[in-house]
């Protein structure tokens, strides 16, 4: 194997290869032992696509070899040297790739079959690695175009650098047994709490009797039409998880700013109307109350971001200030 081989990432083709004398994150034993697991073990080829693609190599005569396992799995048909060679002939990559010689130094290097898995999380984590070198080269030769926008080549960056996120180290399908033992621990654990709330208090104890709190990687989603208290109640179940559970929570806004979030929260906490705070029309003990609320309020761990109503008011107050109509 050489050096010189040509990687088979096409977006490492369009870019450097070598980075300050150095090849791109790869593990060429780990790609060998891959391939040579999937020729020796009928089992090998399903655990491995939970993990890898065709782009996932790094030596392109690998992923060819890659490419021609999946069809052969996919068309029902052993997965052997001599299959392998057949279609390697058939696309005229029989020479380039090495032939059989090189398919029988494949399973040579294979010491344990078994161990197939970890080695494709290798490959993966390497392809992973070249895939983030890749997009912040994109974005540095973005950054010295003549009209490069930063908002806009930040924008694609933050893009690419979450679509990798996609890219799994872990199995999508999981044997039934194991998800059924792991849910009889989970469930002997609800049971020693002897009727406890497992999850996260919404601060409604009705509700909570319904969900039983909100539980890890739960989606809920608040639905009623405009000005029914939605932003009320998703702040209220905030507020409430932070003082009762004492854990962080984050509040994003899209339109509100966090003043006015904040205005709300303290409204809430503080059980002084909203509009009130408002238009400032407090009594000296509503005052007083919300002086003391601010101060309580404030040591909670509770975050806000309002990143894109901010950049929509600031984008107002510029095309309002550039208007040809001002």
């Amino acid at each position: 194997m050489s050096p010189n081989d040509k990687p088979a990432n096409e977006k490492v083709k369009v870019l450097d290869t070598v980075y300050h004398g150095r090849l791109q994150p790869h593990s060429l034993e780990a790609e060998q032992t891959v391939l040579g697991s999937v020729m020796i073990d009928t089992t090998a080829f399903p655990k491995v696509t939970e993990y890898l693609h065709r782009e996932s190599f790094y030596w392109d005569k690998h992923a060819v070899i890659y490419e021609i396992c999946e069809e052969l799995f996919n068309s029902n048909e052993p997965i052997d040297i001599m299959t392998i060679s057949e279609k390697l002939k058939r696309i005229e990559k029989y020479d380039e790739i090495g032939g059989d010689l090189y398919l029988e130094e494949l399973q040579d290097a294979t010491p344990f079959p078994s161990n197939v898995e970890f080695y494709a999380k290798v490959v993966q984590e390497k392809f992973i690695l070249r895939t983030i070198f890749t997009t912040s080269q994109e974005a540095a030769e973005k950054v010295f175009e003549p009209d490069a926008d930063p908002e806009i080549v930040l924008d694609q960056a933050m893009d690419k650098f979450f679509s990798i996120q996609s890219y799994k180290l872990s199995k999508s399908y999981r044997p039934v047994k194991d998800i059924a033992l792991e849910t009889m621990d989970e469930l002997g654990k609800i049971a020693e709490r002897d009727g406890e709330l497992t999850g996260i208090t919404s601060g409604y104890k009705k509700l909570d009797k319904l969900t039983g709190g909100f539980q890890p990687s739960d989606l809920i989603i608040l639905a009623a039409r405009p000005s029914m208290g939605k932003t009320a109640l998703a702040l209220s179940f905030a507020l409430n998880a932070a003082i009762q559970n004492k854990i962080s929570v984050g509040v994003v806004s899209l339109e509100m700013s966090a003043k006015q979030i904040a205005m709300r929260l303290i409204s809430s906490y503080t059980k002084v109307p909203l509009y009130k705070v408002r238009q400032a029309s407090c009594s000296k003990a509503e005052w007083r109350k919300i002086a003391n609320g601010v101060a309580k309020l404030s040591e909670l761990p509770i975050y806000i971001d309002d990143t894109r109503s901010e950049e929509r008011r600031v984008g107002k107050e510029c095309r309002s200030r550039w208007s040809p109509y001002h």
